[in-house]
């Protein structure tokens, strides 16, 4: 927006929270993701198509997000007070099942298949490990705003309940058991980073691979229709993923990236630790933002507990990094029915895979999710934003 010139600069506009810097300016090429998300369960999201981010010039749309320069860009705490005046687009979300053009009927009779092939079902009763065919949210409303250095991403979708709690173990007639009833909230963002061009075309769904040799369900060809890849080497997609119990208390989304073969965290040192990922090598190639926690006896139980002690019920557990501290479970004292405690705690993740900022809040039926990345990182697994003259 120009309001005038003064010293052939183009005046800054104060616009109810950030400050929008002139149009005319030097900004990144058009790019294009994929949003999804999750309502309390289950990885696969509720997603749009492709969806254009217009940097230097573009109108607010249901394909597409008008990015604005901002000279005084937004806090990354959730609130979203202080991107009034920054346009907002609406975008459509698409059940998991109809974005891969499957019936519910296929869809379930396909994901049955798989986990009985697991033996996680019995072949002839209902399974209930199907993920949900529509979480029925059908639309998240997004912004885009950057500077010099960074990129913004403000979503806001309807969500009825609140979902921060991923399978926690819960105390119940004298044994812990975890509560898989219990999942969370979750955001998923998607580009092309390199040469994956069905992606810009379809989105996300372009690595969704369920619907090919329907009925098969024996390896290689059942991880290959049940994990998100692309369809060939050197393609890569740059996935980010806001995970309300997982990552959120950290204040990050996970960067991830899909290759050929399956998803993996962003590493350290690549190209080199991507091929350790590949072939499995130790030590892992990258860390995660999460440590089980299990004794990994049977029946398990949980290892940790808050430093509060059994009855603290904390909201989350940290190795490092945060508060509450996990310590060793006491073993003698015998927990109140009901008493929970995570299912994970949570640690900073390697170099790369924290290079998200996040920040989200719940209030009133909806959520609004924060996130920021350096326009450019040294990452190749990334996607890239870099500005232009």
């Amino acid at each position: 927006m120009r309001l005038g010139r003064a010293g052939g600069l183009a005046a800054l506009v104060l616009l109810g929270g950030c400050l929008e810097a002139p149009e005319l300016t030097h900004a990144p090429a058009d790019a294009w993701f994929s949003v999804g998300v999750v309502n309390s369960g289950g990885s696969i999201p509720q997603s749009s198509s492709a969806v254009k981010i217009a940097f230097l010039s573009g109108k607010p749309g249901a394909s597409t997000v008008a990015a604005r320069r901002v000279a005084s860009p937004p806090t990354v705490d959730g609130d979203a007070s202080d991107w009034a005046g920054l346009p907002e687009s609406t975008i459509p979300l698409v059940s998991p099942g109809a974005i891969m053009g499957m019936t519910e009927a296929q869809w379930t009779e396909e994901y049955t298949g798989y986990y009985v092939s697991r033996g996680a079902c019995v072949a002839g009763e209902p399974c209930t490990r199907v993920p949900r065919y529509d979480y029925g949210i059908d639309r998240i409303r997004v912004r885009v705003a950057y500077d010099d250095e960074h990129v913004w991403f403000l979503f806001r979708w309807s969500d009825p309940t609140e979902s921060r709690a991923w399978r926690p173990w819960v105390w119940t007639a004298g044994a812990w058991a975890q509560d898989a009833t219990l999942d969370e909230d979750k955001l998923f963002l998607s580009f092309d980073a390199a040469n994956f061009k069905p992606h810009d075309a379809v989105g996300c769904a372009a690595g969704c691979h369920v619907k090919e040799n329907l009925g098969v369900f024996t390896d290689p060809i059942r991880s290959q229709r049940f994990s998100m890849h692309t369809n060939g080497a050197g393609q890569l997609v740059d996935g980010w993923t806001w995970r309300a119990a997982r990552t959120g208390p950290l204040g990050l989304a996970d960067d991830q990236f899909w290759n050929e073969v399956r998803i993996y965290g962003d590493c350290p040192d690549p190209p080199a630790c991507a091929q350790a990922c590949l072939t499995g090598r130790s030590p892992p190639c990258s860390v995660s933002m999460t440590q089980t926690n299990s004794d990994g006896l049977t029946p398990a139980s949980p290892k940790w507990m808050g430093e509060g002690g059994l009855a603290s019920n904390p909201a989350a557990l940290f190795v490092s990094g945060g508060a509450p501290l996990a310590v060793p479970i006491d073993t003698v004292t015998v927990p109140a029915d009901g008493t929970r405690i995570p299912a994970v705690a949570l640690q900073p993740p390697g170099l790369h895979r924290d290079d998200v900022t996040a920040a989200a809040r719940w209030a009133d039926g909806t959520w609004t999710v924060e996130l920021r990345r350096s326009l450019v990182t040294d990452d190749p697994n990334d996607a890239q934003f870099p500005l232009r003259p």
